[in-house]
């Protein structure tokens, strides 16, 4: 990945898209805010509270409504330095049989982060913020949240004939190692 924005389009694109809800809260960056934007998928707020934190009873009334595909929320607010509860948003959204897709750019620098313990099926960050080149960004998802994401509309130009997915990029990861590169001459 080269940085945590075309993580979260990665991740849009193969998730969402007209028809589909979107859980987002308002202290996104607005690189987890555009890309579901750009989908055609319906968003749906969670504000804040006085002090800064989530309004957890705003996520769990779109939640019980019903037919939410994805929570995308940031674990550590880069504005408010708010650390969101996304172990309990991860459980939630798994609950109602949504995908949970979390932006750890200010959290991984900050603290220790166990993507298996917060049970995320996507956690993206960047390398910049970790003192790393800019440039670098890491995607982590879960094998089956990866394996279950939509066609990349930058590979379609890549496809010639009608053959399994399988047998025309490989298995995870090495179908977004194929993206990358794709992506890359692209450029």
């Amino acid at each position: 990945m080269a940085a945590t924005t075309e993580a979260f389009n990665l991740v849009a694109r193969g998730t969402a898209g007209p028809g589909d809800k979107v859980v987002l809260t308002e202290m996104e960056h607005h690189s987890n805010m555009v890309p579901w934007q750009m989908t055609g998928a319906e968003l749906l707020w969670v504000g804040l509270d006085d002090e800064g934190r989530l309004r957890m009873d705003e996520l769990d009334a779109h939640l019980a409504a019903g037919g939410v595909t994805v929570v995308a929320v940031t674990h550590v607010s880069n504005v408010l330095g708010t650390i969101n509860p996304v172990a309990e948003i991860c459980a939630k959204a798994r609950a109602a049989g949504a995908l949970s897709v979390i932006d750890g750019t200010q959290a991984v620098p900050q603290m220790p982060v166990d993507v298996v313990e917060l049970g995320c099926d996507f956690y993206a960050w960047t390398g910049h913020k970790a003192y790393g080149p800019t440039g670098v960004g890491i995607l982590h998802g879960r094998r089956e949240a990866l394996e279950a994401l939509k066609g990349y509309p930058v590979l379609e130009h890549k496809i010639h004939q009608r053959v399994r997915y399988e047998e025309a990029f490989g298995t995870v990861p090495s179908y977004l190692e194929e993206y990358q590169a794709v992506w890359e001459e692209l450029q």
